[in-house]
């Protein structure tokens, strides 16, 4: 449960909004001299922090992992999302950084699955420019997809530009759950309704019943949002 403690963290990092200061940034409590041992890693993600891009560059050069793996699971570019320092992660991709680099610590989740779920939509602009694959093929289950934690996390904006960069709507597991089901149960109605416009069609009659059972009362818009999902999936042919 610790780890996704610090999962949670790192999303409400990424919605706060404010660039952080290298020395105010940890990761569960320790900084990056705690986790690192390789000196070269920690200049490298110190200089990534700061948006020292011809730092980065130079400390690359060397030789050094560019995904090197933390004590704690973390990844030189996961310390430079948090830092919300986009000079700093470009430079990281630019040297080639993983946007797709699972550790285990973090599992199920990379740094394109964790960007999907932050609202901070210009980081993850950056991260699909660099390659990052919007329908998370090597994410080990669907709650590592970037539309699984977009959709989840009610982040409409990111959900369109994931299905505008190729995001699968459709795509579900074995036992069915999608990222519209997803987006359904922690009542996010708004993008229930996007994802059904854009051709989300599987067991639609499952669906209904989730919508069904959210209480969207809390939010303000939750009961018209409510309404509208259940008029397309009759619209749809769901009874």
């Amino acid at each position: 449960m610790k780890i996704y403690r610090q999962i949670k963290v790192f999303l409400l990092t990424l919605v706060m909004g404010v660039p952080m200061a290298q020395a105010a940034v940890t990761m569960a409590g320790k900084t990056v001299e705690q986790v690192y041992e390789d000196s070269k890693v920690v200049g490298l993600i110190s200089a990534a922090m700061d948006g020292r891009a011809d730092e980065v560059k130079r400390i690359a050069a060397s030789g050094v992992d560019l995904n090197a793996v933390g004590q704690d699971g973390s990844l030189p570019l996961f310390w430079a999302l948090k830092s919300r320092n986009t000079v700093g992660v470009e430079s990281l991709l630019i040297a080639g950084a993983d946007t797709e680099k699972v550790t285990p610590q973090f599992k199920p989740f990379s740094p394109m699955a964790l960007v999907s779920g932050g609202d901070d939509i210009g980081l993850l602009k950056l991260l699909l420019r660099y390659g990052g694959d919007a329908n998370g093929t090597r994410a080990t289950g669907i709650k590592g997809k970037p539309l699984y934690l977009a959709a989840t996390q009610g982040r409409l904006e990111n959900v369109k530009l994931l299905v505008e960069a190729g995001a699968d709507v459709n795509f579900h597991d074995a036992n069915g759950l999608s990222a519209t089901r997803g987006a359904a149960t922690t009542g996010n109605l708004d993008v229930v309704f996007w994802l059904l416009e854009q051709g989300y069609n599987y067991d639609l009659p499952k669906l209904e019943k989730i919508v069904n059972l959210v209480n969207a009362y809390p939010n303000p818009d939750g009961a018209q949002w409510k309404a509208k999902v259940i008029d397309k999936l009759k619209a749809k042919g769901v009874n």
